[in-house]
């Protein structure tokens, strides 16, 4: 390791960050993991970067963490220095999902993707006063050409205006009236151990969709996170999206319990894909179960392998039977299954319900043809080179055959 530092330590890292390093490391004036610490603070507290980590709330007391952390905050000071892609504030839950991560390239990766969330931000807020401004001048430009009060939209009405919170309140009364009436449907959020930092992001944000669409739809259902304690980085993901979570008047349940202490164990349906049984019809009396988990790089079976341990009916969507399925898993995102389940519920027709299965996993009936067309080819193909194997094997001709059984029944 110091040979790494001496090799970039005058031409990337600077002198501080090779002293640090060398400093923790002697064994002479650093003892305990806290004053090991403390000398990491003095040496890259100059850097505003650094000066806002709190290494005990990432390492925990943990010696091996804390020199994992030293040696992931070497590496990204090497990007930061080369000018690579890393983010201009980290915050401690960010160094946490870091030094959880496996390799070094997810690592990057990860920071690359903070990057570039920092510069579409940026864009925003420039296009933002640009469009404000723009706006503002156009509006004195109005003024001034007719040189009266201007009415329509940002001018003089007489319409009030309808905000966004009056149209969200109104959609939460009816999510109040459907924890009353209308049937359960419950997100399972127990898969947190089974996703990397990317994937949980991305299940939060498909948890607010679901929300939202839920919210969105006339016949809501009566929403249940189920397994999903305030200590779960999915909902503290979630958290930071939904700012309101935990109001006592936010329309949602919300409970760390598991669903088989909640409800009647005869009445829970886990949708899954890996399961044999379809589901025909929608059941009012039945309370059926979607997996929070987002399985781009995990494709084993958990949801079956859950739902057997707990002796859960399962049931899959009919995929095969409405559709004809082209490229990809038949793992669908967590709302686009509510979406489905919404509307089945309330027309039955399952035909209707599918049309929210992406396009791009649908074969069309070009790509049917074609296929139909390349399989033909083909087989022909093949049968031509049957042909030739066989008489390229010693076989004769049908021409040569026939000459030869001619010239048989002349001689005889």
């Amino acid at each position: 390791m110091f040979g790494y530092l001496r090799k970039v330590g005058t031409s990337l890292l600077g002198v501080r960050f090779v002293e640090a390093y060398k400093c923790m490391h002697s064994g002479e004036q650093i003892i305990s993991n806290t004053s090991r610490m403390a000398v990491y603070r003095k040496h890259f507290s100059t850097d505003s970067f650094y000066s806002n980590i709190d290494y005990n709330a990432i390492t925990k007391g943990d010696e091996s963490l804390l020199k994992k952390l030293k040696i992931i905050m070497l590496e990204v000071e090497v990007l930061r220095q080369s000018g690579g892609r890393v983010p201009e504030k980290m915050s401690t839950e960010r160094w946490i999902d870091v030094v959880n991560m496996k390799s070094k390239s997810q690592r990057f990766k990860q920071l690359a993707f903070w990057w570039l969330n920092e510069k579409r931000r940026e864009g925003d807020k420039e296009k933002k006063v640009i469009k404000r401004a723009v706006r503002e001048e156009s509006l004195k430009n109005i003024n001034k050409e007719n040189g009266h009060i201007y009415y329509g939209f940002g001018g003089s009405t007489i319409f009030l205006r309808v905000y966004d919170s009056t149209i969200d309140r109104w959609k939460n009364s009816r999510l109040i009236q459907a924890m009353q009436f209308n049937p359960t449907l419950v997100i399972d959020c127990g898969y947190e151990q089974h996703m990397n930092t990317a994937e949980l992001n991305n299940c939060a944000k498909q948890l607010v969709y679901v929300f939202s669409e839920n919210r969105s739809h006339d016949q809501p259902f009566n929403l249940y996170l189920c397994n999903a304690s305030r200590e779960n980085r999915l909902l503290r993901t979630l958290n930071k999206l939904i700012p309101t979570l935990y109001d006592d008047d936010f329309p949602l349940n919300i409970t760390a319990n598991s669903y088989t202490d909640i409800f009647p164990k005869e009445k829970l349906v886990y949708l899954t894909p890996h399961c044999n049984e379809e589901l025909k019809q929608f059941n009012d009396d039945d309370i059926y179960i979607i997996g929070a988990m987002v399985d781009k790089t995990n494709q084993e079976p958990l949801s079956l392998a859950k739902a057997k341990s707990e002796q859960v009916r399962m049931a899959k969507l009919p995929l095969d039977r409405y559709l004809d399925w082209g490229i990809g898993t038949k793992s669908l995102t967590i709302n686009q299954c509510l979406k489905i389940m919404l509307d089945v519920r309330v027309s039955g027709d399952w035909e209707k319900a599918l049309v929210h299965v992406p396009k791009r996993k649908i074969k069309t009936e070009e790509q049917v043809k074609e296929l139909i067309r390349r399989q033909s080819g083909n087989y022909y193909s093949n049968s031509e080179k049957a042909k030739q194997k066989q008489f390229s094997n010693g076989a004769a001709k049908p021409t040569q055959r026939r000459q030869n059984n001619n010239l048989m029944k002349q001689l005889f």
